[in-house]
């Protein structure tokens, strides 16, 4: 709360305060005021009024401001209440709490109410009151001059109270005949699990109470490496409200590298009955709410917070601020996709001492990423529990699908560009091959990252796009994953390489829509709801949708391009495996780039390693398809056709259980 309080002044002492003369003079006069308050105290009553408003001050939960006025006194009755989802109420009049103001032969006394659900009454009304109240806060006002309490006034307030950190007897205080339960015991505003969740009776997976089981065992630390769509975020959120039923005071801490995520958190706990506070968008919507919200969490107003942030707000020294006051033995600290924690820098900020933490990725870290490994498990610990896709396959927790690979080579000036783009890239690392020169490093990721734009926008995958779409009509239910910017050889003129895929698309009478880091949050969301709801047949996407987006309904998925990381694809397959109502299958086109015979041949040492690369993803997506005995035959003779069958088995595929050891 923030109370203003007017206080008379005369002509002279007006004057002086605007001046800042005599305000020494009268915070001494408010604190003998106060002192003369605190010794008349006799009555239950006053004593109880007397501790309330001591723990409000003591739990950071009130600020007072007193304010002067020239020829009277500052006697304006405004409020203004807010509630955890921002609805506002403005009130202005007469709020008198004795019984001459209540009781109907009393007093004539009236309130007006402006409530913000009724926007334009709110709007000429309520937010006037607003904007005058945080100008007399903030001593904006040229006819009232506003000064803070001085801190002695809450000093000798929280003496009054002394060492107590529960909230007074509220039923005493305002002496009702039926007991007010305290909030905490109100199972209203705690987490509840489910009776019902996605359409099915609620009950978690086997792996996911296993998961619970190891993570206890191993002192309530490590990550799950749970495969997309397995049910990460419900075994956490399960976990978190067990303990609550239990009576443990919690205070559980989601972070989250997108806002999208974030919300899909949010709106995942509210089936829990979590109230998140969302940190993140503005800090001006959660910082206050947040402190709040700690306070009455310390003073035992609430034995449950509940708190989701995305990873840039987490790293800013406000929010660490805001962290470092809860008690580690309540912190439950989840890192959600985890692997957006593997730099070291996150060991500053995320709380070592958190009595539960857990991290959360479908592939915490890709093959010989060993320093990444390191840094996470000194975060949150081993791996405590390994699901992997095939697992979910297995046991239905994901549906089956189809793979057909799309065989797309590479045109002549495409090849020599690659080319040329390796041999740059070679040499330079043999320049720096302790990778210690920065600029030599930054040389080489541009060039890398050009290549993989190149892979991407093969023009080739366009032409086996267009022939694909050509045969077939338009199907609800499709994702086209496409290259980022446009074709390097291009050099940024023309169109992007989404917008080529959008338009073949479009040409062939599909509706369609895209989605990049162009679109709002909330275009995004529209977008995903015409897609679920078949009113849109297909999305075009860039790498916004590896993580972070639940797209359940999609059937049939376009892999037009894949960097060479195996989270990408892991990603990317898992998201269109998520279960749905209606969907026995889904169908995952691949489509692989490919350098002839004769380039191969002439370029091995070139060639090889994008070779393999796309080989091993290849393999991958056999292994764990429909009828794979069957689809690796296919594949065999395909690979084999286009000379790539000697390498095809030379390396197996990534085995995620030998990869997390778990």
């Amino acid at each position: 709360m923030r109370l203003i309080i007017g206080h008379p002044l005369s002509d002279d002492d007006w004057e002086a305060v605007k001046n800042g003369v005599t305000l020494a003079t009268l915070e001494k006069q408010l604190s003998q005021h106060l002192a003369d308050i605190l010794e008349r105290a006799g009555t239950e009553r006053s004593v109880q009024s007397l501790q309330l408003l001591s723990w409000l001050i003591a739990t950071n939960s009130l600020e007072i401001r007193y304010a002067f006025r020239k020829n009277g006194m500052y006697h304006e009755k405004i409020g203004i209440l807010r509630d955890g989802e921002n609805n506002e109420i403005v009130f202005h009049g007469s709020a008198n709490e004795s019984a001459a103001a209540l009781l109907p032969y009393k007093n004539f006394e009236s309130l007006a109410v402006y409530p913000s659900w009724k926007s334009e009454l709110f709007n000429d009304y309520g937010n006037p009151f607003k904007q005058g109240f945080e100008d007399l806060w903030n001593n904006a006002d040229s006819n009232v001059v506003t000064v803070a309490v001085p801190s002695e006034f809450y000093e000798k307030l929280i003496a009054y109270r002394g060492q107590q950190h529960l909230p007074p007897d509220l039923t005493r205080e305002l002496a009702i005949a039926e007991p007010i339960p305290p909030i905490y015991t109100n199972p209203n505003l705690l987490p509840k699990l489910p009776t019902c969740f996605g359409g099915r009776q609620y009950a978690l997976h086997p792996h996911q109470e296993k998961s619970l089981i190891n993570w206890k065992t191993n002192s309530y630390n490590g990550i799950f490496a749970l495969a997309t769509g397995a049910g990460k975020t419900i075994t956490v959120i399960h976990a978190a409200t067990k303990f609550s039923e239990q009576g443990y005071p919690l205070a559980m801490v989601v972070s989250v590298p997108y806002q999208i995520l974030g919300e899909q958190w949010v709106s995942v706990m509210g089936q829990f009955n979590m109230r998140p506070i969302k940190a993140f968008y503005s800090a001006e919507l959660w910082v206050d709410r947040l402190s709040e919200a700690i306070s009455a969490f310390l003073a035992k107003a609430t034995s449950f917070l509940c708190i989701v942030v995305v990873n840039d707000t987490l790293s800013t020294d406000a929010f660490q601020k805001l962290l470092r006051r809860i008690p580690n033995q309540s912190l439950f600290f989840i890192g959600d996709e985890c692997h957006h924690h593997s730099n070291p820098v996150w060991r500053e900020r995320i709380p070592d001492n958190a009595k539960f933490k857990i991290g959360l990725s479908a592939t915490p870290w890709n093959p010989g990423q060993l320093k990444n490994k390191t840094v996470l498990e000194s975060i949150y610990g081993p791996v405590v529990s390994t699901y992997t896709l095939a697992d979910a396959l297995y046991d239905g927790v994901l549906c089956q699908y189809q793979y057909i690979p799309v065989p797309c080579v590479f045109e002549d000036d495409e090849a020599e560009e690659y080319e040329r783009l390796s041999q740059k890239i070679s040499a330079l690392s043999a320049q720096d091959p302790n990778r210690q020169n920065p600029l030599v490093q930054q040389q080489i990721q541009m060039l890398a990252a050009r290549r993989t734009r190149l892979i991407g926008a093969l023009r080739s995958k366009l032409y086996r796009l267009s022939a694909l779409i050509l045969e077939m009509k338009p199907s609800p239910h499709s994702l086209f994953y496409c290259a980022e910017g446009y074709h390097p050889l291009d050099d940024g003129i023309g169109e992007r390489v989404i917008d080529k895929v959008t338009k073949i698309v479009a040409d062939n009478s599909w509706t369609v829509s895209q989605i990049t880091a162009a679109e709002t949050a909330s275009e995004r969301h529209k977008i995903i709801s015409a897609f679920d709801d078949g009113h849109i047949d297909a999305i075009t996407a860039i790498r916004v949708l590896d993580e972070g987006f639940d797209v359940p309904g999609c059937r049939t998925a376009y892999i037009m391009a894949s960097s060479n990381s195996y989270r990408q694809y892991v990603q990317r397959r898992g998201r269109v495996l998520r279960q749905a109502p209606g969907k026995s299958h889904a169908t995952i086109y691949d489509f692989f780039a490919a350098p002839s015979p004769n380039l191969l041949q002439n370029q091995p040492n070139i060639w090889r390693k994008q070779v393999a690369t796309e080989l091993n993803r290849i393999r991958s997506f056999v292994k764990t398809s429909m009828s794979p005995e069957e689809q690796e035959l296919n594949v065999s003779k395909l690979v084999s056709a286009m000379g790539l069958g000697a390498m095809y088995y030379e390396e197996p595929a990534i085995d995620e259980e030998e990869l997390y050891g778990n």
